[in-house]
């Protein structure tokens, strides 16, 4: 007699669940005792698949112009299958010109004049140096302050100057392999390009694979969530994203301007600084304020001042007006979220977590807020509660 398991026996579903359960358990442990290599293979396949996330990142970014240039400009080329992969060919060709032209130009304008204050500074370092020491000497005296004070912070800035130029030339070897690395990068980020071309190609057909996916193993409810999800997703991503960018390259030219005509020493390094840190919310300014003083302050002291308050007023105007007008309502997160995304995933993720944890709050707090909405439908609920959800309060029965 044979015996046979039944999919409905509650027996039979125990042991699987409990055999399920026993698997991951000893998967963890296992996981967590070996961390490090695992961890390491991990790192490995990440880095074998980093050019298709590159050219995966570098497609969804591009979509925007690519539709802009295939439905506005050549609009005119009608429909029919062959005429629409001229099109897209066309658009996406165009996209990828326009990009290669613009970080051209501002290769061409910027790098050598930021590589000139660069080496400048670097080469006047001790000269600076020297000035602000004598000027915190000067204000000692007239302080009446120990002198003995001004030799102990000279021998300090010395020390300093010393340690900055052993650190430039036993880093030698490091930037040697940094630049292997960036070779490295530089391939990966190359074969991503290639890989978002076809990607941009075959867009919809690949959309259209994904959703049969989906379809074939949920139900129609689940899935037109998750895609109404995905939608609201991209909105939030784009729109920050874009905007940021936008926000923070007038930001960099307006500083630039400022620093031009208030006669500040470095004003396109200063600038470049300033509108790259503003990228990052919030702390941004912060960040890209103290190495700009600090500059200033060593090489013209008596101009620092005034620049820590053009970039506050900057950044006044830039959080109140500028980046309100640019951003709208993107996000729609609370002040007190912008700040616990940007420290967590900063803490987390580092740099692109500071940078993308703002969007990403922004979709869970979204969705967070459309469930509980819908918990409260139909409830007995305060006015007050009541009037912030915008809903009618249930009738009463007779």
């Amino acid at each position: 007699m044979k015996f046979k398991f039944n999919r409905k026996d509650r027996l039979f579903q125990r042991v699987i669940a409990n055999t399920i359960v026993v698997v991951i358990g000893v998967f963890t442990f296992f996981v967590l005792q070996n961390f490090s290599a695992v961890w390491a293979k991990v790192v490995r396949v990440l880095s074998i698949f980093s050019p298709f996330f590159i050219g995966f990142i570098f497609a969804y970014l591009l979509n925007a112009p690519v539709n802009f240039f295939e439905n506005k400009v050549f609009k005119f080329l009608g429909r029919g299958r062959m005429r629409a992969g001229l099109k897209r060919g066309i658009s996406i060709l165009l996209t990828l010109i326009c990009v290669f032209i613009v970080l051209g130009l501002l290769a061409f304008l910027f790098i050598p004049q930021l590589i000139d204050s660069i080496m400048v500074l670097t080469q006047n370092i001790k000269t600076y140096t020297d000035n602000l020491m004598t000027m915190a000497h000067n204000l000692l005296l007239n302080l009446n302050i120990d002198p003995a004070i001004m030799d102990d912070l000279t021998l300090s800035s010395e020390g300093i100057i010393k340690s900055i130029s052993d650190f430039l030339i036993d880093s030698g070897p490091a930037i040697i392999s940094l630049l292997g690395s960036f070779t490295t990068g530089l391939t990966s980020v190359l074969v991503g390009i290639v890989i978002s071309v076809y990607l941009l190609f075959g867009k919809e057909n690949y959309a259209r694979q994904i959703k049969k996916l989906l379809y074939a193993h949920f139900s129609r409810v689940k899935v037109d969530r998750t895609l109404e999800i995905a939608g609201m997703s991209d909105r939030t991503f784009i729109g920050f994203l874009s905007g940021k960018l936008l926000d923070s390259l007038i930001i960099g030219v307006l500083s630039f301007i400022g620093c031009w005509l208030l006669r500040m020493p470095y004003p396109l390094l200063i600038s470049v600084i300033i509108g790259v840190t503003n990228i990052l919310p919030f702390f941004g300014p912060i960040i890209g304020a103290v190495p700009s003083v600090f500059i200033v302050l060593i090489a013209d002291p008596g101009k620092a001042i005034w620049l820590l308050v053009f970039i506050i007023a900057l950044q006044q105007f830039d959080g109140n007006i500028l980046g309100p007008k640019i951003l709208g309502d993107t996000t729609g997160l609370p002040a007190i979220w912008v700040l616990f995304s940007i420290i967590i995933g900063g803490g987390l993720f580092g740099f692109w977590g500071m940078l993308l944890g703002v969007p990403v709050f922004a979709v869970l707090y979204t969705l967070f807020r459309a469930y509980l909405d819908n918990r409260l439908l139909g409830r007995d609920l305060p006015d007050e509660i009541r009037e912030d959800l915008a809903i009618e309060k249930p009738e009463e029965p007779d």
